[in-house]
């Protein structure tokens, strides 16, 4: 067990998710502001004492991915020039994950761009940030229903990746889990109109308004998970079996 006492603290991203959070755990979110100034800057401060504390921020860097990301780093550097004890960034959706490689020369790897700047603060073939492309289907799903699981939906490609699977036999409605709903109108629009897919399951990890709600779309939280993890770091414990690797 920590001899230091746990914070929970959220940024501006996902609120909601950190407030779950707080009460799974019995504990009141810390105080803090964020102020978006008329020039676009970013202003932070931390409003209260958190000297020795483990502090666990959360922040999903979701849209608009740059100021959620750029809101995260000042927070970590407030952090850090408070003498916390330590820093622990809970970050549901992680951004620029899908520039992860050098698909053509001279372009950046951005995930790790992103990877580092946190840091110095304390199979599917993508042919660019927006398309997909299906390449051959494995195996015989003749007369099966497609069930099809992903970390991602943005403009929906993965939505529209259908059509081989019933040209080689596919039958009946879809469903789809995918992790994060980033969910932009094109999306939306697909989910809604193609009568093959049956259900859209996704987590929390950022916000999904009402405007983008759905008969089709069920929202799972992934709120317990997260305090059960935060809990058992906190304590020291081993936090593999939450993470199915044990």
């Amino acid at each position: 067990m920590s001899l230091y006492p746990m914070k929970i603290f959220t940024g501006s991203a996902h609120p909601e998710l950190a407030l779950e959070i707080g009460n799974i755990l019995q504990l009141p979110l810390g105080k803090t502001t964020t102020v978006h100034l008329d020039d676009s800057e970013i202003y932070v401060t931390i409003d209260e004492a958190v000297r020795d504390r483990d502090i666990f921020l959360v922040q999903p860097c979701s849209m608009p991915v740059n100021d959620n990301l750029m809101e995260l780093l000042l927070y970590l550097d407030a952090f850090r020039r408070a003498s916390v004890h330590s820093i622990n960034v809970v970050i549901p959706y992680f951004p620029y994950a899908r520039q992860d490689r050098m698909a053509r020369g001279r372009e950046a790897i951005s995930s790790r761009v992103v990877a580092s700047l946190l840091e110095a603060e304390g199979a599917k073939r993508r042919t660019d940030f927006s398309t997909t492309r299906t390449t051959h289907v494995v195996g015989d799903i003749a007369g099966r229903r497609p069930i099809i699981i992903d970390d991602i939906i943005a403009g929906g490609s993965v939505l529209k990746q259908l059509d081989i699977l019933y040209q080689e036999g596919a039958e009946g409605k879809s469903c789809f889990a995918i992790t994060h709903p980033v969910l932009l109108p094109s999306a939306l629009e697909t989910l809604e109109t193609d009568e093959r897919i049956e259900k859209l399951v996704v987590a929390n990890t950022v916000p999904v308004p009402a405007v983008k709600r759905s008969p089709k779309l069920e929202v799972l939280s992934i709120g317990p998970l997260l305090a059960g993890i935060i809990s058992d770091i906190h304590a020291g414990r081993s936090i593999s079996s939450k993470l199915g690797l044990s």
